[in-house]
C-alpha cells in the first residue's frame, strides 16, 4: 500500500509522531515537495550568483538551520548583506524561464534578532526533507573536500589581485570558484608545487608571440605552455583550444603577452577575440566557432578552463 500525506508543517507534532509511527512499522518513508525536487534543487544552485549558494550550501549543511553570528564570523560582518537576494533574482528567473513553476517561493525562510531597529538576520531556516534534498544535490553539482588546500585559494586570490581585485573580493571569487572546481585547483596547487622545484633549464621558454598568428604555431605554444599544467583532459583539451586561440589572436592584433593574461583574466572584455580569429584563420578552421562556445559556455564550464589558461601562463615570459 503506497500512502501519501501532504502537511505544511513537517515539524509539527502530529506529522513528527506519524512519520515516527512509520518508521517503528519499517516501512518505507520518503519525504518530498512538490515544488523543490531534486532537479530543481540542482537547477537552482547552478544558477545561483556564489554568494546565495554560499548561504544555500551553510543552510543544507547545517541540516536545516545557520545561526546569523556564525555565519557572519565564518565569512565576514557583510555576509548577509545579498545572498538572499541573489537567491530571489535566480528563483524569479526560474519561473520566467519555466523550470520552476509559477507562485514558486523562496525554499528557506529567514529570522530576525528583534534587538535592532533595522532587523538584522538571525538566520535562515530550511525544512529538514530540503536540506536533505539541497546537500544532495550538491553533493553531485559542486562536490568539494571539507578541507580545501589553502595554497590553491591562495594562488588563485593572487590571479584575482594581479587584474586589480581588492583583496577581500579576490578571496571570496577563489572561495566560490573553489567550490565548483575543487579537484581541479587541487592538481593546480600541486603542478605550482612541482614547477617552482623544477631546475631553470625546465622552465618554459620565452614566447615568441608574433610567431602565433599561424593556427598551428599558436596551438604549439599552447602546448608547450600547457605542458606542465596538472590537470584532467577534459580541462587541458578546452584550454588548449580557448588558449590557442588567444594567442593566435594576440598576434594577429600585434599585442603582447600581457593581452593574452587580460582577455583569460576579463573574459567578458574581450568580444573581438573571435572576430579576429574569423578574418585571420582560415576558411575551413573550427577555431573560431570553437573559442565562441567556450566563452559561451556557463559560468562554472567557462571559469574552469580560464583557471586552467592563467595557470599555463602563470611562469610564462616573452622575447
Amino acid at each position: 500500500m503506497r500512502l501519501i500525506i501532504e502537511t505544511e508543517d513537517e515539524d509539527g507534532e502530529f506529522a513528527t509522531g506519524l512519520l515516527d509511527l512509520a518508521r517503528q512499522r519499517q516501512a518505507t518513508v520518503t519525504v518530498g515537495d512538490a515544488v523543490w525536487t531534486p532537479e530543481r534543487v540542482e537547477h537552482l544552485i547552478r544558477e545561483v550568483a556564489p554568494r546565495g549558494r554560499q548561504l544555500l550550501r551553510a543552510v543544507a549543511e547545517g541540516d536545516g538551520w545557520v545561526d546569523g553570528e556564525q555565519y557572519r564570523a565564518a565569512y565576514g560582518d557583510a555576509a548577509l548583506r545579498g545572498p538572499s537576494a541573489a537567491i530571489t533574482k535566480a528563483v524569479t528567473r526560474g519561473i520566467r524561464d519555466g523550470w520552476l513553476p509559477v507562485g514558486a517561493e523562496l525554499p528557506f525562510t529567514s529570522t530576525y534578532d528583534g534587538r535592532s531597529s533595522w532587523q538584522k538576520t538571525g538566520g535562515y531556516r530550511l525544512p529538514r526533507h530540503l536540506a536533505a534534498v539541497f546537500r544532495e544535490a550538491f553533493a553531485r553539482v559542486f562536490p568539494t573536500s571539507s578541507h580545501p588546500p589553502q595554497a590553491a585559494i591562495d594562488h588563485l586570490s593572487e590571479l584575482y589581485e594581479q587584474v586589480g581585485r581588492s583583496p577581500e573580493l579576490a578571496r571570496e571569487r577563489a572561495g566560490a570558484f573553489f567550490e565548483q572546481h575543487a579537484e581541479a585547483l587541487t592538481a593546480w596547487a600541486k603542478a605550482r608545487s612541482a614547477q617552482s622545484s623544477l631546475p631553470e633549464e625546465a622552465a618554459p621558454a620565452p614566447l615568441r608571440l608574433d610567431a602565433c598568428a599561424d593556427e598551428a604555431a599558436a596551438q604549439a605554444m599552447a602546448n608547450t605552455l600547457l605542458s606542465h599544467v596538472d590537470a584532467s583532459d577534459y580541462w587541458r583539451e578546452t584550454a588548449r583550444t580557448l588558449l590557442t586561440g588567444y594567442l593566435m589572436a594576440a598576434a594577429l592584433d600585434h599585442g603582447g603577452l600581457d593581452t593574452v593574461r587580460h582577455w583569460a583574466a576579463h573574459p567578458d572584455e574581450n568580444t573581438g577575440v573571435v572576430q579576429l580569429l574569423r578574418t585571420g584563420c582560415p576558411p575551413e578552421s573550427l577555431l573560431p566557432d570553437e573559442v565562441e562556445q567556450i566563452l559561451a559556455a556557463d559560468p562554472a564550464t567557462r571559469n574552469g578552463v580560464l583557471a586552467t589558461v592563467a595557470t599555463a601562463l602563470q611562469h610564462a615570459t616573452e622575447h
